[in-house]
């Protein structure tokens, strides 16, 4: 119950917030100098289920991103390659290694890239998202009200871990004992109603 509790409130919690916080900050890079597609290289050979993408916009950078092809994660190149005229039978492995000239590359004025230490986050190109998309205001909502929803069964959890753990210390206090209830369901009802008495125990008038 501890454990649930502490990644609710501090892996759930940050992260959906995080998302909801997250603001995109593309960079327009330009003129676009490479742009190439090769499997990941393994060895003295290739892992042909990786598709990586190289993007170059100038001398000294390259931007990278790695795409699993079980997955489907290509799919937005296909659709790219395909609007191009490049891709003709839906089959990119056909087309592997690529790499467009200077003159095809001169089509694409408007390139923007989102990436974290060389590595490519979002990137699209004449707006069209190869890899990432927008996020949308529903959500951006939804992610908030996640945030608030995981926060309150969070809390509710701590205070009942709290409550419970109260509990077995009073008990242990009173009769040197460890609480023992056999039935994990009733030792739950019981730690419930514990919290919501507000940590008080329960009196019970003496049997005559």
């Amino acid at each position: 119950m501890i454990g649930v509790t502490f990644c609710i409130l501090f892996l759930f919690v940050p992260e959906f917030y995080s998302k909801a916080q997250k603001q995109d900050v593309f960079v327009s890079l330009k003129p676009l100098q490479e742009f190439s597609l090769t499997y990941l290289p393994n060895g003295k050979s290739f892992d042909k289920r990786y598709l990586k993408l190289f993007v170059k916009f100038d001398s000294v950078t390259t931007y990278k991103k790695t795409f699993y092809m079980p997955d489907k994660e290509h799919e937005k190149i296909e659709i790219f390659l395909n609007q191009l005229g490049v891709l003709k039978e839906n089959n990119i492995r056909s087309l592997i290694p690529l790499s467009f000239n200077k003159d095809q590359l001169k089509k694409y004025s408007t390139v923007e890239v989102a990436y974290l230490n060389k590595s490519i986050e979002k990137i699209k190109i004449n707006r069209f998202f190869l890899k990432g998309k927008k996020i949308t205001s529903i959500e951006r909502l939804m992610y908030y009200t996640l945030t608030v929803v995981f926060s309150v069964i969070g809390l509710l959890s701590a205070w009942f871990v709290v409550g419970s753990a109260k509990l077995h210390i009073e008990h242990y206090q009173k009769t040197g004992e460890t609480l023992e209830i056999n039935n994990l369901i009733a030792a739950k009802i019981e730690g419930f109603k514990y919290v919501l008495r507000g940590f008080k125990s329960e009196n019970k008038e003496s049997e005559i």
